[in-house]
């Protein structure tokens, strides 16, 4: 009797509720299980059944089920959401359950399913075949999009000849005509053809660099280059060129040994150079080089008017010039940065921006990782071992000073950490570096000048760091320095190097 009733309150139950054996065969189903799920798919099943007849038709679902019914069998409780019925259309949380013998033993697993929300899984289905259908759309569209781009940057590649030759006889008559009609009325007429023409040399020459260089069909050659003879040589040619518009062009030797392609490295650097005589109203461009981890970082560096952070992306693009809406050919076509990154990355290089709006702006090619550490000039390894157990932190608030100190005392093999104010030295100092000289300008912002950063830095570390002062300023820092030395502007190179391995020495 008590089986009966018991029977009756389960087939009551609005909630289908199920229980299988270890061979997942149903031994018990209320009237809402079998209803709802004996005819899933059309089957027709029964008591006696089992439950991988009922989802023979969704592979899927038998999987999980397995799974979720051998856990059960270990002694798991388990929750799972399930899309499942004979409608198809009802969305289900089933619960799994361990049935007990009176020993305690696992004989049974109980489920019971609790329609959460009714749902089309038609609908689901057809948006998500869509959604395939529409992707798989996409990727053939870009694919396409991609050997169309191909084939164009091929093409242009193999016409480059035939289409340099019209231009270059455009020139060379233009000239010719310019010659003839020098003092006729006709003059007039001929100078801005040669400017028109000019122009289409130089977009000509932009766009088939960039087709060749996206071709493919650049070589890039292997060989053995002491960077220095390459900067020294940019340098010396564009120096006169600096002078001729006020600006300074400094160099900082580099001895390093690097494997790359010089000819593809040169045309990168003479278009960054290019980039820092166009954008510097005055002031100064550096060239140097730095270690960076385990590469080489070639610098130019230059107090122009900067790049807008909003801006620093799009300058790499192709035909994207800053300051130049209205498309003065005079400024450039803005091609030479899109070639210069295609270059660098042609030879395994990347090239990374840095900017201040006002300021000036930092170009920095990194050499390939693979490539061996860079060797030191022997004035530099004559002072390795120096500074090897401390680092020499230099503050100054003049980006240009800092870069260059930098780039001389890191090519005498000293490691440098730099700061532009005596507050950054600080936290830089409280963020656990522990320099083992303070190289400081005295004039630096009106909260804390050198002598005040020194003395910052000293009683953080807790202990009297060897600090040299550099100022512009005779009767400055004066007896304020204590403990320190003071050196005077301008100061040689060769000097500035004695005072520091002394002070390297003493630390």
């Amino acid at each position: 009797m008590a089986e009966f009733i018991l029977q009756q309150l389960v087939d009551r139950s609005p909630d289908p509720i199920a229980a299988v054996d270890r061979s997942l065969i149903f031994v018990v189903a209320n009237r809402a299980y079998r209803d709802e799920f004996f005819c899933l798919y059309g089957r027709s099943l029964s008591l006696g059944d089992s439950l991988r007849d009922l989802l023979a038709g969704h592979p899927g679902g038998l999987a999980e089920a397995e799974a979720v019914l051998a856990r059960v069998f270990a002694g798991e409780t388990l929750r799972r959401c399930m899309a499942i019925g004979q409608s198809d259309r009802r969305l289900y949380e089933v619960t799994f359950y361990p049935l007990l013998d009176p020993a305690g033993q696992v004989m049974r697993a109980g489920m019971a399913a609790r329609p959460i929300a009714e749902i089309d899984l038609t609908e689901l289905r057809e948006a998500e075949q869509a959604a395939l259908a529409a992707r798989d759309a996409a990727l053939k569209a870009q694919a396409e999009a991609e050997r169309a781009e191909q084939t164009k940057s091929h093409v242009l590649a193999a016409l480059g000849h035939d289409l340099r030759q019209p231009a270059q006889a455009l020139m060379v008559l233009s000239h010719l005509l310019a010659e003839r009609t020098a003092g006729t009325t006709a003059a007039d007429l001929v100078q801005p053809m040669e400017q028109a023409v000019n122009a289409l040399r130089l977009v000509l020459d932009g766009l088939l660099d960039i087709s060749r260089l996206d071709a493919g069909v650049v070589s890039v050659r292997d060989e053995a280059l002491v960077l220095g003879s390459l900067t020294d040589r940019l340098t010396t040619e564009y120096t006169p060129r600096a002078a001729e518009t006020g600006l300074e062009l400094h160099h900082v030797h580099c001895s390093s040994m690097v494997r790359t392609d010089a000819v593809l490295l040169e045309r990168i650097l003479r278009q960054l150079l290019e980039n820092a005589l166009r954008f510097t109203r005055q002031g100064r461009i550096l060239v140097g080089c730095r270690h960076f981890g385990n590469r080489l970082a070639v610098e130019v560096l230059d107090t122009g008017v900067g790049i807008p952070d909003s801006e620093r992306n799009m300058i790499f693009d192709e035909f994207y010039q800053l300051g130049n809406a209205a498309r003065d050919r005079t400024q450039g076509l803005g091609l030479g940065l899109a070639v210069a990154r295609r270059l660098a990355q042609l030879i395994g290089a990347e090239v990374r921006v840095s900017s201040v709006p006002g300021r000036g702006s930092r170009f920095t090619v990194l050499l390939p990782a693979d490539q061996p550490r860079p060797g030191l000039s022997e004035p530099a390894a004559a002072y390795q071992g120096a500074a090897a157990g401390g680092v020499i932190l230099v503050i100054d608030d003049e980006d240009m000073v800092r870069d260059t100190l930098s780039l001389l005392l890191e090519r005498w093999g000293y490691r440098v950490v730099t700061a532009a104010t005596g507050s950054e030295a600080v936290r830089l100092v409280t963020g656990g570096l522990t320099p083992g000289i303070i190289l400081a300008d005295y004039r630096l912002d009106v909260a804390m000048n050198g002598v005040q950063a020194v003395e910052a830095v000293r009683r953080c570390c807790g202990r009297r760091i060897p600090a040299l002062i550099i100022t512009g300023d005779v009767d400055s820092p004066g007896p304020c320095a204590k403990e320190m030395t003071v050196l005077y502007k301008p100061i040689g190179a060769e000097q500035l190097r004695r005072e520091v391995a002394r002070l390297s020495g003493a630390s």
